[in-house]
């Protein structure tokens, strides 16, 4: 680079490595002046001389870039997700607006401009006169009756309170919504006909099938009675079981059926009367040892109240609870034993059944909610009934009492009934005489046994 001073001496200027180099001519003589500079102490010069431009340069470019993006978080990205929201609302608003069975519109009478309506009332709208029926509304409460090509709309005026002279139009179509009501009330008294139906049905079932198979019944007793060969009495003894859960299944219908249409009524807590739960227990085990002893079973019959505490309670109830469980749990149970618990507990009877049977299955115990709802498990020789379990809740929760079913399949189930009954302490006039007309012989030979006794 060559710079011309003012003297008129031509001054060059070039790099020189890491260094400025000045170099002029010295006139009248060949000899040249020549100045060398390093860079980095004119860089140090210009850094020292300009420090608090170059800290206020860095300071406000800072500023300006920490300040442009937070105005750009702060204020401009809301603003987009404000303004995307709003379209999902408006969206949103249209399709329920669009969907909705009446019809809806939204007027502004100061611009006379349609602000938001859906299709029912776009059609309506030619036929309309908007400022009448506004007037006319008002007068009579916001709700008045129109009729629009032979059809009868009721049509209901809100006010908005966000723009001035802006109303909401709600439009019914009254022949379409009563023609709906129809069919609504129809399809609500088609299951109740048909469910009273079904009542009527089972009522006259047994009504005709019960006294016939009682007539079969003592018929075959009255044979029982006056055969001879053993052939023929087991027979006898095979129909007349058949005869009977045949007579016990149509009275357990007739009994589910007089639940379900409300006549059948628990006798008031008055009404009652005192009965030993041993003496019900004894008599329905009684009933079912035959069962037990055909099947190979064992029974444990553990009864935690004395002989002459009274429970008061509905005698034929709790007695058809009882029996329709442990018939339940014999026919599930090939093997084993099954145990029988009776406690008293905090003013509840518990009655507990468990088994070691072939358990239930979901379906099995579908059938607590709804009769029927599956087959059940058999033994092979006594069938098992798909409403016990069902007439079995309701008559507890008739009784304001709990049925609970726990079970697993090839193990065995536990049957439990929580009834709320009231205990009585009745004391016997006449001391019980287990032994009574028994003689015993002891024979005694060990010389401690013999201290003990006596």
């Amino acid at each position: 680079m060559n710079i011309i001073h003012n003297n008129g001496n031509l001054v060059d200027i070039e790099f020189n490595g890491l260094s400025l180099q000045f170099t002029q001519p010295i006139p009248g003589t060949t000899y040249r002046l020549v100045y060398q500079l390093p860079i980095k102490d004119i860089l140090w010069d210009l850094l020292y001389n300009n420090l608090w431009a170059i800290i206020a340069i860095c300071f406000f470019t800072t500023i300006s870039i920490v300040g442009s993006l937070y105005i750009r978080t702060r204020f401009v990205a809301p603003n987009q997700n404000m303004f995307h929201e709003i379209q999902i609302t408006n969206i949103i608003s249209n399709y329920i607006i669009s969907n909705i069975p009446i019809g809806f519109l939204l007027y502004n009478f100061t611009t006379n401009r349609k602000i938001m309506s859906n299709g029912i009332a776009e059609l309506l709208l030619p036929h309309m006169d908007l400022i009448r029926i506004r007037d006319m509304a008002i007068q009579h409460h916001g709700a008045i009756k129109i009729s629009i090509e032979d059809t009868i709309y009721e049509i209901k005026l809100l006010n908005n309170q966000l723009l001035d002279n802006t109303y909401i139009f709600f439009i019914h179509d009254q022949d379409k919504e009563a023609l709906t009501n129809k069919k609504l009330l129809m399809a609500k008294h088609e299951p109740e006909k048909n469910i009273q139906i079904r009542r009527s049905m089972l009522s006259n079932m047994c009504k005709e099938i019960h006294t016939p198979i009682i007539e079969i019944n003592s018929l075959i007793n009255q044979i029982k009675e006056t055969a001879d060969n053993h052939n023929i009495k087991y027979l006898i003894n095979e129909s007349l079981i058949r005869t009977h859960y045949i007579v016990n299944w149509i009275d357990n219908i007739a009994l589910l059926n007089t639940i379900e249409s409300g006549e059948w009524k628990l006798e008031q807590p008055n009404e009652f009367k005192p009965v030993s739960i041993a003496e019900i227990m004894n008599k329905i085990l009684k009933e079912k040892v035959s069962l037990l002893i055909n099947k190979g079973l064992s029974l444990y019959y553990h009864n935690n109240l004395n002989y002459e505490q009274h429970i008061t309670t509905n005698n034929n109830t709790l007695l058809k609870i009882i029996s329709l469980l442990l018939s339940y749990s014999i026919n599930t149970t090939n093997f084993g034993k099954i145990t029988v618990i009776v406690n008293y507990v905090n003013k509840r009877l518990s009655l507990e059944i468990i088994d070691s049977g072939i358990g239930l299955n979901t379906m099995d115990l579908a059938n607590i909610h709804m009769p029927f709802a599956s087959s059940t498990n058999n033994d092979g020789t006594l069938s098992n009934s798909g409403m016990t379990f069902y007439l079995c809740h309701q008559l507890c929760y008739r009784m304001k009492g709990e049925f609970f079913i726990k079970s697993k399949v090839r193990i065995g189930s536990h049957y439990t009934v929580t009834l709320p009954l009231e205990l009585e302490h009745e004391q016997s006039s006449k001391s019980l005489l287990l032994l009574d007309g028994i003689n015993i012989l002891l024979d005694i030979r060990n010389p401690k046994i013999h201290k003990i006794i006596q």
